[in-house]
Parts: C-alpha cells; sequence; structure tokens
C-alpha cells in the first residue's frame, strides 16, 4: 500500500490513500489498553498505513495521547496524523456523550470554536 500515495491538493504533503481512525483506541464502546492501542497502531503501519485520525473528544483526550505516544522514535516525516479543533477537553466539560467505554474521570469536553481554543489544541 506505500506506493498507494497522493498528494492534498496543491500542498506537498503525501498521503496513504487508506488511513485508519482511532476513536476506537479512545476506547469508543469498549476499553482499549495502552498495550493495544499500541499493537493496533504498530500493525497498521507495518502494512503501509501512514495516515491517522484522530480528535479530543476521542476518548476524552485518550486516543489523541496514545496516537502521540505511538511513533515513539520513528521520524515525523513518516506518517500524517490529524485531529480536530472545537471540542476543549476540560474539567467538568458537560458535553459528554456515553459511547466511550472508561472516560478520564472528572473531565470532559467543552464546545469552544475560537482562534484562541484552536490555537491552544495544535499548539499543546
Amino acid at each position: 500500500m506505500r506506493a498507494d500515495v497522493g498528494a492534498m491538493g496543491r500542498t506537498d504533503l503525501r498521503l496513504t490513500r487508506l488511513g485508519l481512525g482511532l476513536a476506537s483506541l479512545g476506547g469508543l464502546f469498549v476499553p482499549v489498553s495502552d498495550g493495544d492501542a499500541a499493537r493496533i497502531i504498530d500493525r497498521a503501519r507495518d502494512v503501509g498505513v501512514r495516515l491517522f485520525d484522530t480528535a479530543p473528544v476521542h476518548g476524552y483526550g485518550r486516543s489523541e495521547r496514545r496516537a502521540g505516544a505511538a511513533p515513539g522514535s520513528r521520524p515525523t516525516g513518516q506518517y500524517t496524523l490529524c485531529t480536530k479543533v472545537g471540542r476543549l477537553i476540560v474539567p467538568g466539560g458537560g458535553d459528554t456523550q456515553p459511547i466511550w467505554a472508561d472516560p478520564p474521570p472528572g473531565a470532559g469536553p467543552r464546545r469552544d470554536y475560537s482562534y484562541a481554543a484552536a490555537f491552544r489544541q495544535v499548539t499543546e
């Protein structure tokens, strides 16, 4: 699959045609261990996946944390990690959803689509 790569618009960014959505690694419906999450990402890389998609709302930060830990010492130019903005994970965030198994205690999403929130989400 690695040869099956396309450019994104008019940028130099090259993406594999298939990616791995990481909502399940945030505990979508069933809990997932850190070890299992790392093995899933490693296996995807072994078969040529280089595009990984996550979001702060996936497990209330758990999916993003696991996605960030998975590359380890691999060079950042060897994969693309995309995420979303608009939901900050904060103590007592009230925009919770019952689909997340074993969410981190005391935190949840709060909607915030402001420039400041978007900047905070991509720099922290």
